[in-house]
């Protein structure tokens, strides 16, 4: 998982590769491996920074570094790291639009693909028996967002990016109302068009 702090993000991958990233006026990008040399790599932004959030892919051939903009401004941007090839997959970072333009917490890879799952931070509509929460699927590389709408019963914990599980692409939620650990999890995915459950008591 990552570590994060105000002043930038840290995360490794499967293979053993370590990125580092710097938050300046901009991002500064330290990717450090045994079986090449030390990379690093700038990429200059127009807006301010308030943290990141990186990620590898599965197969360790991309990274993503999700940056918050500073202030009110909304959504989230996430730059793209070829992991192969040491060089930005796009000279500027891929804006996430999310439902309404809220804030978005980037969950990470979902798996055998190149999609992030981000999720809406915030933003929910409750009814009376349920509460509809949102996300979006990135595609990185092409720059394009797929919005995604999981209603889960009103009486749940809304989920956050440390509840999702990336290898079966499922947000798992917690019941408030039922038996202690009484979990539902929630597919989610590119071409997921009803939000189907699995229960956990």
């Amino acid at each position: 998982r990552t570590v994060a702090s105000a002043r930038g993000c840290a995360i490794y991958s499967r293979k053993g590769d370590f990125a580092a990233v710097e938050l300046r006026k901009g991002v500064h990008l330290r990717l450090s491996s045994d079986s090449a040399a030390t990379t690093e790599a700038e990429m200059t932004v127009p807006f301010a920074i308030s943290g990141c959030r990186a990620a590898f892919s599965q197969d360790s051939a991309l990274l993503a570094v999700a940056l918050d903009p500073e202030g009110e401004s909304p959504g989230l941007e996430v730059a793209l790291f070829d992991v192969t090839g040491r060089h930005w997959v796009r000279p500027e970072p891929t804006k996430v639009k999310l439902a309404q333009d809220s804030r978005g917490e980037m969950a990470g890879f979902l798996r055998d693909t190149h999609d992030l799952l981000v999720l809406s931070s915030g933003l929910y509509f409750q009814e009376e028996d349920r509460t509809t929460v949102f996300a979006a699927i990135v595609d990185p590389i092409e720059g394009k967002t797929t919005t995604l709408a999981v209603a889960v019963p009103t009486t749940s914990f809304l989920p956050s990016a440390s509840a999702v599980d990336l290898s079966e692409g499922r947000i798992w939620i917690a019941r408030t109302d039922g038996p202690p650990c009484h979990l539902r999890s929630y597919p989610v995915g590119r071409h997921v068009t009803e939000a189907s459950h699995t229960v956990v008591a």
